[in-house]
């Protein structure tokens, strides 16, 4: 199905995808050092992974985020675990205004991987309801979501600011402190890269 995919897209210019809402959460932890850790899952192991061994942390937040070919859009922050109940809440919550402000015409197609608060029933019936359009997605394909290197981008970033993080809160400032100074440029080479992530995977035979 991957290589499939991406045939399908691999002539796709920048016309097609400027239309793309990438989205994704993660878990950011500042463990005992300083040191950032961003984890995440493969979309179909399912998130409970995303919990961090109590000894190997100190401060950490769950957050969800999306982008657009404009540059980064909101960005949310999840108490506990997370199930489909509360994704579709900071869903509902987040994505909206960035509706609104980007595509007003209502022409865009919003990215998620398989995880299974993704493809529930629950999630599906929502989306659908609310005349949101999610692309389908190749399984265990984290490289061609490319809001993975947004993840990366906010972990290195963060990594300079570790010093006087203590509390979630202090987190979440700093995380949004870095979030919202994100280069646009970034995010629009990020978008520039899709047609070169799809011809990859089809030149490694989906690999």
């Amino acid at each position: 199905k991957r290589l499939r995919w991406c045939k399908q897209r691999r002539k796709w210019t920048m016309n097609d995808w400027k239309n793309y809402i990438f989205t994704d959460e993660c878990q950011v932890v500042v463990n005992k050092q300083g040191k950032v850790k961003i984890w995440r899952t493969k979309d179909e192991k399912g998130r409970p992974h995303l919990v961090v061994p109590e000894e190997q942390r100190q401060v950490q937040l769950m957050i969800w985020g999306c982008i657009t070919k404009s540059g980064v859009g909101t960005l949310g922050r999840i108490s506990g675990y997370i199930n489909s109940a509360k994704y579709i809440q900071i869903i509902d919550e987040k994505i909206w205004g960035v509706i609104l402000k980007e595509f007003p015409d209502g022409n865009f197609t919003f990215v998620h991987d398989n995880a299974p608060i993704h493809v529930s029933q629950e999630t599906t019936m929502w989306f659908e309801v609310n005349g949101l359009k999610a692309s389908d997605w190749p399984p265990q394909s984290p490289d061609l979501n490319i809001i993975e290197n947004v993840w990366r981008y906010l972990k290195i970033e963060l990594s300079k600011r570790t010093r006087h993080i203590m509390t979630k809160d202090m987190l979440w400032r700093e995380i949004l402190t870095v979030w919202n100074n994100i280069p646009a440029e970034f995010i629009s080479r990020l978008y520039e890269s899709l047609p070169r992530r799809m011809g990859e995977v089809v030149k490694m035979k989906g690999n």
